[in-house]
């Protein structure tokens, strides 16, 4: 079932609507750092549609079963907020996000 979603146009092009849409990354990685500090994580989930889910998890959620595939958002990391001006840097987590897609689309082939 994994192989034949992530092969899936419309998975692909899920994660590359996420990613064109900066602001809304940011604010989910931003989301996703306050989250954790109280046992949660956000995720994102890809539809075959094309489009995208954002969502908090919470420890007690019922596992995954929609019709697309989800990932976690990373948070942020202390060391990738800028200690002068306060301002985050996301491309760290971005970065992360980018290869735990590129992980589940290796799995896939």
């Amino acid at each position: 079932m994994l192989k034949s979603l992530l092969v899936h146009a419309g998975i692909k092009r899920a994660f590359a609507q996420l990613l064109a849409d900066t602001a809304v990354l940011e604010n989910a990685i931003v989301t996703s750092t306050a989250a954790r500090w109280e046992g949660r994580y956000t995720a994102v989930e890809l539809l075959p549609s094309g489009a995208y889910r954002l969502f908090v998890v919470t420890p007690l959620a019922e596992p995954y079963a929609g019709p697309g595939v989800y990932l976690h958002i990373p948070p942020l990391l202390e060391d990738e907020i800028d200690e002068r001006t306060n301002q985050p840097f996301f491309l760290p987590a971005i970065s992360a996000l980018e290869d735990a897609f590129a992980q589940l689309v290796a799995q896939s082939e």
